[in-house]
């Protein structure tokens, strides 16, 4: 996958104001940090002057959302849905 300018830009600047870990290390990120993501991936989009990054900032953030209600879903004692009988 190619990746151009904008996408690694808006990665790098995620990256780097949230601090994610590397990849090898034993910390996990939390559903907190997911929404924190998208938080400021939407204040990025309301300061964007550009209709096509806005949108691909604000997709960006939708997906940060399912990200952390996944790995929320995920914790010990999550509540399950349980099929109906």
């Amino acid at each position: 996958m190619t990746w151009n300018g904008r996408y690694r830009l808006v990665f790098v600047r995620v990256d780097f104001w949230l601090g994610f870990a590397a990849m090898n290390d034993a910390k996990r990120p939390t559903p907190e940090l997911y929404r924190e993501a998208a938080e400021r991936l939407r204040q990025m989009a309301r300061e964007c002057r550009l209709p096509d990054i806005r949108g691909d900032l604000l997709d960006l953030s939708a997906r940060f959302e399912r990200m952390a209600a996944y790995f929320e879903a995920q914790r010990p004692g999550a509540p399950r849905d349980l099929p109906e009988s």
